[in-house]
C-alpha cells in the first residue's frame, strides 16, 4: 500500500514550514478548493495583511501544468506565490516576508539575507 498523504515528504514539509510560519505571526490556510485542482497548497497572511500563497513540491520536483496556470492566474492579478522544495527554502521566502515588513527574526539581518551568509533561526514558540 502507499503512502497516505500525511506521511509523503511533501505534507511533511509543508508542516514544518507552516509550523514556522505560525511562530513567526503568520496565519497559515490550507488551501482544498472543492471542484478545482492545481490551486497552491497554502496560503499564507503576514502581520501587516500581506497575503501569499505557497506551493509544497517534493525535492526537485517541478508545478504539473495545472498548477503552473494557477500560478500565473495569480501572480498576473500581482499576488505572490511561492513554490517550495526544501524546508530552507521555505524558511527563506518566510523571512523575506517578514523583512518586507519590517519585522525581525531571531539571527536574520538585512545583510546576511543578502549576501546569502548567514544562518536561518527557527523562531520559538510565542517569538514574534
Amino acid at each position: 500500500m502507499g503512502k497516505s498523504y500525511f506521511e509523503s515528504p511533501e505534507s511533511k514539509l509543508e508542516q514544518l514550514v507552516s509550523s514556522w510560519a505560525k511562530a513567526a505571526g503568520f496565519l497559515s490556510i490550507k488551501m482544498r478548493l472543492i471542484g478545482s485542482i492545481g490551486f497552491p497548497d497554502r496560503l499564507f497572511v503576514g502581520q501587516e495583511g500581506r497575503i501569499f500563497f505557497v506551493e509544497f513540491k517534493r525535492l526537485g520536483e517541478k508545478p504539473r501544468p495545472v498548477q503552473e496556470y494557477w500560478h500565473r492566474k495569480l501572480r498576473e492579478r500581482g499576488v505572490t506565490v511561492y513554490v517550495v522544495d526544501n524546508y530552507e527554502t521555505g524558511i527563506y521566502y518566510l523571512q523575506g516576508e517578514l523583512d518586507s515588513q519590517g519585522i525581525p527574526v531571531a539571527g536574520n539581518t538585512n545583510d546576511d539575507a543578502a549576501s546569502g551568509s548567514g544562518t536561518i533561526s527557527r523562531p520559538r514558540s510565542g517569538e514574534n
